[in-house]
């Protein structure tokens, strides 16, 4: 059982003060009790972060009513200062006001945030708030990353040590239960009792992955229809786990008109009614929303028209969007076959092809609904589509209710476009069906984007590529993830794979000043799944032209022996990753060893990052296949574990979980 301690709202009554309680009241601060017995989630090695895609939102507001973006009442702050005068202050520390102890408190990690409020008791009530604010799960941090972690955040008024980190499985179900546990209230306050929960205190959290040892359809249940009931002040809601939610969860949470950010991966594999989905009518402050998986277009239209009808036909707060039919980095996806993707009447009456199982109505749902309520997304910054199959009318429909104008960051990740060329009733070859295509989805989009300055697109077409003349009609990007997609019908409009990487690279180049991100990867369609393709090493050394460069990931085995020659002409590059299985070299077996170890998988490519470092002084962190090097200054290099999801950021285009 928790100890109690002496604790008011400023809603019911002033702060007593603390010495004037029962001696026998004091166990938090005065015994030797555990953290567990406390705040059992807190855990007993210091919190640093691999926070993978992280963005800390403590808000200094100048109105005085509210501390780090939520109010002074829900962190139990003290409205009647006057309340303390009787109190014996022995330190110049207890005299600080609350603003200023709650900043200290968001200064330390969770487990020095626990200790400094066992041993001073005025910083109970500022650090208890430091530790619920910002709750994060993510089973990979490790405690040894802080500086790291902290460097990403230099341009932000932001401490990377203001959350607190849940890794272990018993760990979070601990805290699901401590977030049902009332704020010890004092037994001798004579006005009426006022209950308050932990749960009141969470303003964010994010589910990075869920820790092994957790009992997910079990445990899930319990937080969905019982813990998260009492998360009344939570503004941002983030579940980037692998693990599909169950739908409930967007009944279950309480408030829903505070959330401005909502991260979730339903389960909508069950039949669900029309009525199941009002519960979304209830979000009217969304400023970052993203769905997956939608599974059909039945189910988006449904979201969106509650949506839609909860804000009254205009959420103009929306600033980023991200809708997912699947997710293609979590699941094996059967594609569209490749010489099925440009369709005519003639190809559909003999293949006997039901377009239903396209499923091309996603975009043409949403140009539907928000032309029916006559709105549009104006603020939308931030869109990214997964997993959809669209066609070029789909362009037309997505300006009609995006600004395009004013988006600088857009994913296009695993689309298909279909074409259907008119007025063919016979068969004809594949070099003259590819005349009849029409322009083009990308072709027809890329005309609208005047600011875009982040682009992650693997994109999928039959008898032709549009990809490079899209990358080459924009201006000025800064950031590109980009996959060039092979199949055997591309040789209608192209020589061979040769002639379609160099029309990449070449589209490339073009924004060689301005790009400071740079990701490549191949794919070549198969009927079982997408096998990789070398680029020709001729062509991957042309990116030595873009000084600007800082971030460049590329598959290794097509630069094997020549990475070194080309990093040295990158003066500006800071972070080299060659991804693959063959990046560091042919697989010599001479190392392996019966049970795998950490230093093992560093031993058979640490001669590759050698190698880079040693052709560049500016290079500060190289990955060789899932192997992070760190560079020191005197240009050793040292194995990091638990980096992923932080150097992941650094060299692929997502989109920020804010």
């Amino acid at each position: 059982m928790a100890p109690s301690y002496k604790v008011f709202t400023s809603t019911e009554s002033s702060m007593r003060s603390l010495d004037h309680q029962p001696s026998h009241n004091r166990t938090l601060i005065d015994s030797d009790c555990s953290i567990s017995s406390f705040l059992p989630f807190v855990s007993s090695t210091f919190n640093s972060c691999d926070l993978r895609n992280e963005s800390l939102d403590y808000n200094y507001s100048t109105d005085s009513n509210y501390i780090l973006g939520f109010p002074l009442s829900n962190v139990l702050s003290i409205s009647n200062r006057g309340s303390f005068d009787s109190l014996l202050v022995t330190s110049v520390i207890d005299k600080l006001p609350f603003e200023i102890r709650l900043k200290i408190a968001c200064y330390l990690n969770q487990y020095d945030a626990y200790n400094l409020m066992r041993v001073n008791k005025s910083f109970f009530e500022s650090t208890v708030s430091r530790l619920y604010h910002t709750v994060v799960i993510d089973p990979d941090y490790s405690p040894f990353n802080q500086d790291i972690n902290q460097s990403g955040l230099k341009n932000r008024c932001q401490s990377i040590s203001a959350i607190t980190f849940i890794k272990m499985g018993y760990s979070l179900k601990c805290f699901f239960n401590t977030i049902n546990q009332s704020l010890p209230i004092d037994d001798y306050h004579t006005q009426s009792q006022c209950s308050i929960s932990y749960g009141l205190l969470i303003s964010k959290i994010h589910f990075v992955e869920v820790p092994d040892g957790f009992n997910c359809p079990f445990d899930l249940k319990f937080f969905i229809y019982n813990s998260i009931l009492k998360l009344e002040n939570l503004n941002k809601f983030i579940w980037d786990s692998s693990e599909a939610l169950p739908y409930g969860i967007i009944d279950s949470l309480p408030n829903k008109d505070r959330v401005s950010s909502l991260f979730v991966n339903l389960s909508l594999k069950k039949n669900i009614t029309s009525k199941d989905y009002e519960s979304f009518k209830h979000f009217k402050n969304l400023e970052s929303l993203s769905l997956e998986p939608f599974i059909n277009s039945c189910n988006l239209f449904q979201i969106f028209k509650s949506l839609l009808e909860g804000n009254e036909g205009a959420p103009d707060k929306l600033k980023s969007l991200r809708i997912a039919r699947y997710n293609s980095n979590n699941n094996f996806l059967k594609s569209i076959p490749s010489s099925a993707l440009v369709l005519t009447d003639y190809i559909l009456e003999l293949e006997n092809i039901q377009l239903s199982e396209y499923d091309m109505n996603c975009i043409l749902n949403l140009f539907i609904l928000f032309n029916s309520y006559d709105t549009e997304l104006m603020k939308l910054e931030t869109f990214a589509l997964d997993s959809i199959v669209i066609s070029t009318l789909d362009a037309k429909r997505l300006g009609s209710f995006i600004n395009l104008s004013i988006l600088t960051h857009l994913e296009l990740r695993n689309m298909t476009e279909v074409q259907f060329p008119e007025d063919i009733q016979s068969a004809m070859s594949m070099k003259d069906l590819s005349l009849r295509l029409d322009q083009g989805f990308l072709k027809s989009l890329g005309r609208k984007l005047k600011s875009l300055k982040r682009l992650s697109i693997d994109y999928r077409e039959g008898l032709r590529d549009t990809v490079p003349s899209f990358i080459h009609m924009l201006d000025n990007l800064e950031e590109l993830d980009v996959t060039i997609r092979w199949n055997i019908t591309k040789l209608c409009t192209h020589e061979s794979w040769k002639h379609l990487c160099f029309r990449y690279v070449k589209a490339i180049l073009k924004h060689s000043k301005t790009l400071k991100k740079l990701s490549l990867d191949t794919k070549e369609d198969s009927v079982f799944c997408d096998l990789h393709k070398l680029i020709f090493t001729e062509y991957l050394l042309e990116l030595r032209d873009m000084k600007n460069l800082m971030s460049l990931r590329l598959h290794g085995y097509s630069l094997q022996g020549c990475a070194p020659m080309l990093v040295s002409h990158l003066p500006s590059l800071e972070f080299m990753e060659l991804f693959g299985s063959g990046a560091g070299g042919t697989p010599h077996m001479g190392l392996q060893v019966v049970h795998e170890g950490v230093l093992d998988d560093a031993l058979r490519v640490q001669h590759v990052a050698e190698a880079i470092s040693k052709s560049n002084g500016h290079v500060k962190f190289i990955k060789i296949d899932k192997c992070i090097f760190e560079v020191k200054e005197n240009g050793k290099i040292l194995p990091r574990d638990g980096l992923g999801g932080w150097f992941g950021r650094n060299v692929r285009v997502e989109m920020d979980r804010v």
